[in-house]
């Protein structure tokens, strides 16, 4: 017995302090564990007992923003006021009453009773002017009067003679005026109501651009929280892969077919995994905070998205991606707007610097009555008055006129420039988007062939890390190479489809090919 313990004795010491090794280095694992699967079993009975997350889609998501975001029902009340140049520019077709009344009293000298006499005079007056869109005005006033003067007699030859007394007055006009040449049949006032026209639907198209910007932003926030979300699955793949790697290295050192080194950088590597998935946990929940916060969600709120990614999206030519851009893309439309209003203001510069010649044709009756206002009105009829006139104003050594003249002219000029230079990014930018999406393609399928060579690597030297072929270190770089190319391989499909997104955002595509009306929700405001 004691020559077997002395025989035996050197391999049992051995075995024993590898084994206090052993427990000395996975001693922290093994007490963790328990308290772990407590937490998580805690953690899975307060989900199931709360609700299930909403499940959202891309669509779901840019529905959702129009509903409930805070900007963009900032864009639809703008939307909503684009029209208000139109109506202030209508107001002037506007009839308009007038009305006054007014009194007083005048003291003068009579030559005919050589005294000094007063006059009360009292008047009221009304009227109604209407403007046509043909440069026409018309207007009907009634102004009435009373004056109120001592009565006077005077002998003349033996005859008598009344002066004075009441005298009550009607004033009955009708006056129709027409510019001939500075808005000659309102040729000026088209020009403002186009003008008003034209800033209208620059302000809508300005709003659909702004509009477009917040989705792309909600589409790129959705993208955002796919990809924190794939790399935190790579993270945790990889701490299940370490994990695994480090068990059967622990085996290994209980057999002396490791060293103990290896087991300290296994359990380093371990820690590093672990370290990966909480930054990509952070990352993944800044994400999910900034997606909520563009869909109006309550930081309290769950939802679940649903990745509905494209493989193999069929190519669009160039020539209808750049038809497509030109004729949906509202930051072009509200240059090309620009450039019109720009000539609308010329012309009306230009035409400011006429003279204005009015023609003014008229009639009325104007009766008098020493009784009432009644007998005025008969007598006016008899007493019918009729009158044309010409009216021509021209400011002499206009400099105002000439200058705003100029500024219209350098106006028009920078408005076609910046028209040119959005069609030249237009251009460039369609033509960069399908190379884009042609480039992206290609690294997706090469990214795919990649990892499924870095799996059989992975695979091949884990099989034979397992027959005590090959060193840890090898092992170490296999797993390396192939979470490397999962994680390249996921980024690479998220790659793809955002510059498809890209490519359809240059054509003003994307939220037709999604099915959202946005027309409709822009309807419900005008």
């Amino acid at each position: 017995m004691t020559g077997t313990l002395k025989r035996f004795g050197g391999p049992i010491l051995f075995l024993a302090i590898v084994m206090l090794f052993q427990a000395h280095v996975f001693a922290e694992d093994r007490a963790i564990a328990p308290a772990v699967k407590n937490i998580e079993a805690d953690a899975v009975s307060d989900r199931e007992t709360q609700a299930r997350p909403a499940r959202i889609d891309l669509r779901g998501a840019i529905q959702r923003l129009l509903a409930g975001n805070s900007d963009v029902k900032t864009l639809l009340i703008e939307y909503e006021g684009a029209g208000d140049a139109l109506l202030r520019n209508g107001a002037k077709y506007d009839p308009l009453l007038i009305a006054g009344a007014e009194g007083g009293r005048s003291v003068s000298y009579n030559m005919f009773t050589r005294s000094t006499d007063g006059v009360s005079t009292a008047r009221g007056y009304g009227g109604i002017e209407q403007r046509l869109g043909t440069g026409t005005t018309l207007r009907a006033t009634l102004d009435s009067s009373l004056a109120m003067m001592p009565e006077t007699r005077l002998l003349v030859g033996g005859e008598r003679f009344d002066f004075g007394g009441d005298v009550y007055n009607t004033r009955v006009r009708l006056e129709i005026a027409q510019d001939l040449f500075k808005n000659a049949f309102g040729s000026a006032d088209r020009l403002e109501k186009k003008r008003a026209g034209t800033q209208a639907d620059i302000q809508k198209a300005v709003v659909r651009a702004r509009l477009a910007v917040l989705i792309a932003a909600a589409v790129a926030s959705f993208y955002d929280v796919a990809d924190a979300r794939a790399e935190l699955a790579t993270a945790r793949a990889d701490i299940q892969s370490t994990t695994g790697i480090r068990d059967m290295l622990a085996l290994k050192l209980t057999q002396g077919l490791a060293a103990p080194e290896e087991a300290y950088e296994w359990n380093c590597r371990l820690s590093q995994a672990r370290m990966a998935a909480a930054a990509s946990e952070r990352r993944l929940d800044e994400c999910m905070s900034a997606l909520l916060r563009a869909l109006d969600i309550p930081p309290g709120g769950a939802i679940e998205i649903e990745e509905a990614f494209t493989v193999n999206a069929p190519d669009v030519p160039f020539d209808s991606a750049l038809r497509d851009a030109f004729a949906k893309r509202p930051d072009w439309r509200a240059r090309k707007l620009a450039v019109e209003r720009a000539g609308l203001e010329l012309e009306m510069a230009s035409n400011g610097a006429r003279p204005s010649l009015m023609l003014k044709l008229g009639a009325g009756g104007n009766g008098y009555d020493p009784d009432s206002y009644p007998g005025t009105l008969g007598q006016g009829r008899q007493a019918v008055e009729y009158y044309a006139g010409m009216e021509m104003r021209y400011p002499l050594g206009d400099s105002g006129a000439a200058a705003d003249e100029a500024e219209a002219g350098r106006n028009a000029a920078v408005e076609r420039e910046n028209l040119r230079k959005i069609e030249r990014e237009i251009r460039d930018e369609v033509a960069a988007r399908i190379k884009d999406c042609a480039s992206a393609h290609a690294v997706y399928r090469e990214a795919g062939e990649a990892r499924e060579f870095a799996r059989a690597y992975y695979a091949e030297v884990l099989m034979q890390f397992q027959r005590g072929r090959v060193q840890s270190t090898n092992l170490k770089t296999a797993l390396d190479t192939y979470t490397r190319a999962e994680h390249v391989a996921a980024r690479a499909l998220l790659g793809y489809n955002i510059a498809l997104l890209r490519r359809d955002l240059a054509r003003n595509t994307f939220i037709e090919g999604l099915g959202v009306d946005i027309e409709a929700l822009l309807r419900k405001v005008e």
